[in-house]
């Protein structure tokens, strides 16, 4: 009876830990855009409801980095970003892509050329059909609720 009782408790906590570590899964940019891709609309804001602010992997090419001003004209504030695009990708389904990577500060920025190899890990802030592809904006660094108004 001892013995069944321990390995029920292991068994629980076993249980438990596999729920947290799924729950901390990172968001595969292909499995996102082959989602995106195939829905209509009304089904596309829902994807991107649930994917919203999740973290996702991208690896992709540098295609061009720049200043991005945004401004918030019901508020009257501008905020500066540094905007890092890559060249544009195909997921295994052949659904073509692109990731556009903000960051807050342009020492992040500054090293990186066109044709660079980049890796980066990111907060989903919009997913955007852009008719040839889609762009799957992220953030570098988490972003306040007055940020995220921004973006929409």
């Amino acid at each position: 009876m001892m013995r069944f009782a321990k390995v029920l408790i292991i068994g629980f906590f076993v249980l438990i830990a596999s729920a947290s570590l799924s729950f901390c899964q990172e968001t595969a940019i292909d499995s996102l855009v082959d989602k995106y891709n195939k829905d209509t609309d009304i089904q596309r804001a829902a994807v991107v409801r649930e994917y919203l602010g999740k973290k996702i992997a991208v690896a992709g090419v540098v295609d061009n980095v720049s200043d991005e001003n945004t401004f918030d004209v019901v508020n009257d504030i501008g905020e500066r970003y540094y905007k890092v695009v890559t060249q544009v990708a195909n997921t295994p389904q052949g659904n073509p892509y692109r990731a556009v990577l903000i960051y807050k500060n342009i020492d992040s920025v500054k090293s990186l050329n066109k044709g660079q190899d980049i890796s980066f890990k990111g907060n989903i802030i919009k997913v955007v059909d852009e008719r040839l592809y889609i762009s799957v904006w992220l953030s570098a660094e988490e972003l306040t609720a007055h940020e995220k108004e921004l973006f929409k």
